[in-house]
């Protein structure tokens, strides 16, 4: 009997077996891309900080809900016209979230104006003193490298203190 090689036919993959594993690569794509949480960049992270944040400093400083008093000027207005301004520019990275060193400011003194940091400064040494106005600057001057976790658990901290302050 003699050796023989036998073989095996082409098989082309039919029009409906292209499509399906096509479709299946797609559905596998669809599936990494969409339907697994990625974790979010640090400054869409920021992002998301910086708005409830700004909402939990001018609400918190409210007496009645709904308007607010500019802490450099002293004009007051409806809450949602007003910025949360910062006495150390947010761009100083460790004192950017300091409550302490944010308070409620109506745009004409927190964009027109600069911040009016000369006013700010000293309202802040009137409230809440000289040493603790001292101390915020030189932590500002520090090195800072972001956490993804420190800015997630910050973010769910202030929704919920919104909650709690009632903000819409």
């Amino acid at each position: 009997m003699n050796h023989v090689d036998y073989a095996l036919p082409l098989v082309y993959p039919s029009a409906d077996d292209q499509c399906n594993r096509m479709n299946t690569e797609r559905q596998v794509w669809h599936d990494l891309c969409y339907t697994h949480p990625m974790k979010q960049t640090i400054p869409k992270l920021k992002k998301k900080l910086d708005t409830v944040f700004s909402k939990y400093i001018r609400y918190s400083y409210s007496e009645d809900g709904e308007h607010v008093a500019c802490y450099t000027c002293g004009i007051v207005k409806p809450i949602k016209e007003m910025h949360n301004g910062h006495y150390i520019p947010r761009t100083q990275s460790p004192t950017r979230y300091h409550e302490s060193n944010c308070r409620p400011q109506c745009p004409g003194c927190n964009s027109f104006r600069s911040g009016m940091p000369h006013v700010f400064r000293e309202n802040l040494c009137i409230e809440i003193g000289a040493y603790a106005v001292e101390q915020m600057e030189e932590e500002s001057k520090q090195p800072h490298k972001w956490d993804r976790g420190w800015l997630e658990s910050q973010i769910e901290y202030y929704k919920h203190e919104n909650k709690l302050l009632g903000t819409h």
